[in-house]
């Protein structure tokens, strides 16, 4: 998984809805109104993980056009617009973003929910400083596995501590076409409290957005 490159590849997409068709070339005009709306699509997804002034509910409300557009899509053309299990992860994704706003709204509205928590890459680098504790033997027994959980834990809680020690993976790196060298909670500048975001007005301005 690179990344920065699949951003990149998604904005090159974007960046094409701006191109106006030659007059009179129907064909060159049916071509764009589609990368159009797939421009569209992928622009609601990529600002809600991307843009860093974007509030809650904006980032909600952008997850919705994504969603009911895409639901749009794939009730038209099926597997011609996506694969079944793409499709289900992409509103399994947005489920459990909306979910998690409104469980942290029932335990303390006035606490930021950012989306990167609620993806698995805290649980993938704690595998990593698994694999990593194991030199060049990386496979281990429920014993061993016992053992470095805590030496893991460890090294996650100095690096939580001290960031600026975590030089972290390049493929999942910013760097190379954000401003900020990684997509981090602290970078986030819009309003994240759920006490600010009313979910269902954002998720019905959003399908207004698809429509």
């Amino acid at each position: 998984q690179d990344v920065p490159r699949a951003i990149k590849l998604l904005r090159a997409v974007i960046s094409l809805a701006d191109i106006q068709p030659p007059p009179y070339d129907l064909q060159a005009a049916t071509d764009l109104a589609a990368i159009r709306l797939l421009s569209a699509l992928f622009k609601f997804l990529l600002d809600a993980f991307t843009n860093t002034s974007l509030s809650l509910s904006q980032q909600v409300s952008s997850l919705s056009a994504f969603a009911h557009l895409a639901f749009s899509l794939f009730r038209q053309h099926r597997r011609q617009f996506t694969p079944y299990p793409l499709y289900y992860d992409y509103q399994t994704m947005i489920k459990n973003f909306i979910f998690c706003i409104v469980k942290q709204a029932a335990l303390d509205p006035s606490q930021p929910v950012w989306i990167g928590d609620a993806g698995d890459d805290k649980l993938e680098a704690l595998f990593a400083y698994l694999r990593m504790l194991g030199g060049h033997d990386s496979a281990m027994s429920l014993a061993q596995l016992e053992g470095r959980l805590g030496a893991a834990c460890d090294i996650k809680s100095t690096f939580d501590r001290h960031p600026e020690l975590l030089a972290g993976s390049r493929r999942l790196q910013m760097s190379r076409i954000e401003a900020s060298d990684h997509l981090r909670r602290r970078h986030w500048t819009g309003d994240l409290t759920p006490a600010n975001c009313n979910v269902p007005a954002s998720w019905r301005h959003g399908r207004l957005q698809a429509v």
